[in-house]
């Protein structure tokens, strides 16, 4: 098994496999080998999946040891496909008892945050909220990708929100935000349909 350990390694550093990063000091956690048992670790990556592949295929062409294919296993650990469309769900059907239930249990009148996750309330959503903020296009934040249209005004919160640029008002005003004592007032809220322009906050 020492073998098979240098050559992940040797494969690892030629950057043919990516491990996975463990805590903020750049630890890398590529495999986990016990006495003739092994676990190989990895971004969830098509090029990873080969690359483990012809590493164990030469080992075995070396050493003339084969995968145990009945005991071994393959698992995919963290967020998938399905949970990016729950994200997307989240924020395109806010009437939704799922929304009303996510806002129930990870909502906090001392966040303001886009999508709600409560730190202390580890499982399914909190990853899904976690891997999305962790996703950058162009080096902006997915949610920074994302305008709400206004329509009536009902679904669209004032400040929290992105209905008028790429940030938040909360974001480009945070001094009247501090003094806004309805921090998830609606636009509708704030709108005066009689003289066609916005109130003032309620300070």
């Amino acid at each position: 098994m020492e073998a098979l350990s240098v050559m992940i390694k040797k494969v690892i550093s030629h950057k043919r496999i990516k491990g996975i990063e463990i805590g903020k000091d750049g630890l890398i956690l590529s495999q986990l080998l016990y006495a003739d048992d092994c676990m190989i670790l990895g971004d969830w990556l098509i090029k990873n999946l080969k690359a483990v592949t012809r590493v164990l295929r030469v080992f075995n062409l070396c050493s003339g040891l084969k995968i145990h294919l009945g005991k071994s296993n393959l698992y995919g650990i963290g967020v998938n496909q399905e949970d990016c469309v729950r994200w997307r769900r989240y924020i395109n059907e806010p009437e939704s008892l799922r929304r009303k239930v996510i806002d129930a249990l990870h909502g906090s009148k001392r966040g303001w945050n886009f999508v709600p996750a409560n730190r202390y309330l580890p499982g399914v959503w909190h990853n899904i909220v976690k891997y999305m903020e962790a996703v950058k296009v162009n080096g902006l934040g997915i949610q920074n990708l994302l305008k709400g249209e206004v329509g009536n005004g009902y679904e669209i919160r004032f400040w929290q929100d992105m209905w008028v640029s790429t940030k938040p008002l909360k974001v480009k005003f945070p001094k009247l935000f501090t003094l806004e004592k309805d921090k998830r007032v609606k636009v509708l809220d704030r709108f005066n349909a009689d003289t066609g322009k916005f109130d003032k906050f309620a300070g």
